[in-house]
């Protein structure tokens, strides 16, 4: 029996971060850090945004005998001190979401997603937006299933938007 918990990330997770965003990242790499050092420090520097934002989604296995597990399979960073030149005014940005290839497809993601937008209305945000990479077509459908809209393009990156309605 599997049981997914998604919970605040802590400094202690880094090492997990880096795994869980090699596997998600393999076939992307244009779009991601590719030296663990770099990932470390993109994981102190999203912790060092918006601490309370960066969640991680928690796996536990529970076996036949009662015997129990837990792994971590997938990460989301959601920085609600975000100023957006676009929007001109303070948005959740979404700078990170990935889950490890093996456990997608059972609600991770989704389970992460749903937590963004707790916080962003929890924060007094009424938008969140992310950039994602131009050929990453797996996550800009994902994205458009929760309601996200492309908007600019900056180089191979793609703008989505969404309005998540009045917090105020």
């Amino acid at each position: 029996m599997l049981k997914i918990n998604v919970r605040r990330a802590k400094e202690e997770d880094c090492d997990d971060f880096v795994n869980c965003y090699v596997k998600a990242y393999r076939g992307l790499e244009s779009y991601a850090y590719n030296s663990k050092r770099d990932i470390r420090s993109y994981f102190r520097w999203l912790m060092k945004r918006d601490e309370r934002g960066v969640f991680a989604a928690e796996i536990s296995i529970i076996g036949q005998h009662g015997e129990k597990g837990r792994i971590i399979v997938g990460f989301l960073a959601c920085d609600s001190n975000w100023f957006s030149r676009y929007e001109g005014r303070e948005v959740c940005e979404v700078h990170e979401i990935f889950v490890k290839p093996e456990w997608r497809g059972i609600g991770v993601g989704e389970m992460l997603m749903r937590k963004a937008m707790e916080y962003a209305k929890e924060r007094g945000r009424d938008v969140v937006e992310l950039w994602v990479g131009e050929r990453n077509y797996r996550a800009i459908r994902f994205y458009r299933k929760f309601g996200f809209e492309s908007r600019e393009k900056n180089g191979c990156w793609v703008r989505m938007f969404k309005v998540i309605g009045s917090v105020r």
